[in-house]
């Protein structure tokens, strides 16, 4: 019987591997996982229909050995059991979607709060919850509300504060002590907290953490479809015995038992004005954050050198963070940290501080931190487009560039009061009903001016306009800046007179077509005596903006500046 001496068929192929990984990647190499029912022996898996690849049976894991383009990838994998039996082929297929942008968050879906000269500024809402409400179930219902009015005022970035208790992780600013705070798995389980594309803001105020805690916190979130590519899940603590939450976050991350989320984590270091003692010890803790795989540094706004701090995290590939802006005039930092921070923590109006960080008020902005030895100094009038102005001629400044130490860091232009050195921009009028608001960051050459001695910074003032300089009196040095309004200048002014001069300075002043001339010294008005109430625009004039001097038409300059300048704002301001 010819069909008796037939081989028997083949079996039939045995069922697929299960595989599962990410549907959307923020990178080039993801991974995949796989599952199959029996013993294999061997296992071949392949992308897009190229070559076989032998894949690991006891792993249950690949990873695309070279980086894969933008777009859509598809995978397939097959199992060989111990009989040589052969499954059916299990398939997936993941997109490369990267969310390239310029700067810290590149790899972010949300269009975040981006300034008129392109740089993206993630404005974070201060403490989004409730703790105070009597009991979890009320808290929770309260913090709810609070991120909904974040989210709604298009807050790019949630501030959750978070601390293990009692066995739960709770949504509080208190670390010690009992608790009624919501849970944190009720907070992030919300169906509309899950669907926005904020970055969740997370600092973990946990001060005795346990490697079993920060497992269960890192699962809750990922369970809950957080950490994923274009909505980063971002982990804050303080440099103090609350760092060892994120020691233990990063070495969960490192472990590979979560490769569809690791990617998508990141941790910052929150510093105090006072964590450290000194630039340099400063400088060497954000060496340490740098070296132990942190993302980011966070400094209080009044944080000595704070200039220098940020750009020399910056140098080390960390994104920086500045906290708290204040509730009251909170609209001064919103202006003068959107191009040269990558998030602002603030107590300001959100939807605000939204506004004024990107309003189209820009007339100059020149910041030589990463210039070198280039003699064409870039800087920007109303928008992305550049311009430079070169440094040729003994009336111009030089460049100087310091790689450590207190200071600037940095490039900035070293200008020279006896040389008569400057440098001017060109006719930066406002609106005739409104004012100016004006930033610098200095390093002061001098603070021992003679009686009747002036020494502009940044200026205007040519029969109008506005002037940032220091004046000599007879007991000391005095920093002031003023608009004219009328017929007179009228001037908010602090006293030098114990200023360390080892350090940078950042300066903001304010004049809005109304109400008071201000001033900002470190962050801080303390010792700002501001002028009386005006009303009227700042008067008009034809002269350049010039940054060490002060102009005297379109050619003459006077009251040159001795020291260190590396950035100069200039913007239109009003009625915020």
């Amino acid at each position: 019987d010819a069909d008796a001496d037939a081989d028997p068929p083949p079996p039939p192929p045995l069922e697929a591997p299960v595989v599962t990984g990410e549907s959307s990647a923020g990178h080039t190499q993801p991974t995949w996982l796989w599952t199959w029912p029996h013993d294999a022996s061997s296992a071949q898996w392949r992308i897009d229909g190229g070559g076989w690849m032998d894949a690991d049976p006891d792993s249950g894991r690949v990873t695309s050995p070279t980086p894969l383009s933008e777009g859509s990838h598809s995978i397939l994998i097959q199992a060989t059991a111990e009989d040589g039996s052969v499954s059916d082929p299990g398939t997936f297929v993941t997109d490369i979607e990267l969310h390239a942008r310029d700067g810290y968050w590149t790899g972010a879906e949300r269009d975040l709060t981006t300034s008129p000269l392109g740089h993206a500024v993630g404005i974070v809402a201060h403490n989004c919850y409730d703790e105070d409400a009597g009991s979890p179930g009320a808290n929770l219902i309260n913090t709810l509300e609070l991120l909904t009015d974040a989210h709604t005022a298009q807050a790019d970035l949630l501030e959750l504060d978070i601390r293990y208790t009692s066995g739960q992780w709770r949504v509080e600013h208190n670390d010690i002590g009992g608790s009624s705070a919501a849970r944190l798995a009720d907070v992030i389980a919300d169906g509309a907290v899950k669907s926005w594309d904020q970055p969740l803001f997370i600092e973990v105020k946990e001060r005795d953490p346990t490697l079993a805690a920060t497992t269960e916190l890192l699962e809750m979130f990922f369970d809950e479809g957080y950490a994923v590519n274009g909505r980063p899940l971002v982990f804050r603590a303080f440099q103090d015995e609350r760092i060892d939450n994120l020691v233990f976050i990063e070495d969960l991350l490192d472990s590979g038992d979560y490769p569809f989320n690791e990617h998508y984590v990141r941790t910052h270091v929150v510093y105090g004005d006072d964590t450290e003692s000194s630039t340099a010890a400063f400088q060497a803790a954000i060496v340490d954050a740098a070296d132990s795989g942190y993302d980011g540094v966070e400094f209080k706004r009044t944080t000595p050198d704070l200039f220098n701090l940020l750009n020399f995290s910056k140098s080390y590939g960390l994104g920086t963070a500045v906290w708290t802006g204040p509730e009251t005039m909170g609209e001064v930092w919103c202006a003068g940290l959107r191009e040269d921070v990558d998030a602002l923590v603030t107590d300001y109006d959100l939807a605000s501080c939204v506004y004024v960080a990107e309003e189209d008020t820009s007339l100059l902005y020149l910041n030589t931190t990463d210039l070198g030895s280039s003699l064409s100094v870039p800087y920007h009038k109303e928008d992305e487009s550049l311009f430079t102005v070169m440094l040729s001629g003994s009336d111009m400044p030089s460049t100087i560039t310091r790689a450590y130490g207190e200071g600037i860091f940095g490039t900035s232009l070293r200008f020279d009061s006896s040389d008569e050195t400057s440098l001017g921009f060109y006719d930066a009028d406002n609106a005739p009903s409104d004012g100016y608001f004006v930033a610098a960051v200095v390093e002061f050459g001098d603070l021992s001016l003679d009686n009747g001695e002036v020494q502009s910074i940044f200026s205007k003032a040519d029969g109008g306009g506005f002037a940032l300089e220091l004046t000599g009196g007879l007991f000391s040095t005095t920093l002031r800046f003023g608009v004219r309004v009328g017929s007179d200048y009228h001037y908010a002014t602090k006293s030098m007179s114990g200023v360390d001069g080892s350090h940078s300075h950042i300066i903001y002043g304010s004049y809005d077509g109304s109400d008071r001339v201000r001033m900002w010294f470190d962050n801080s008005d303390s010792g700002v005596s501001s002028s009386s109430v005006l009303s009227g625009g700042v008067t008009l004039n034809d002269s350049p903006v010039t940054v060490g001097a002060d102009p005297e038409g379109t050619l003459s300059t006077r009251f040159h500046f001795e020291g260190r300048i590396q950035m100069a704002m200039l913007q239109r301001w009003r009625d915020h």
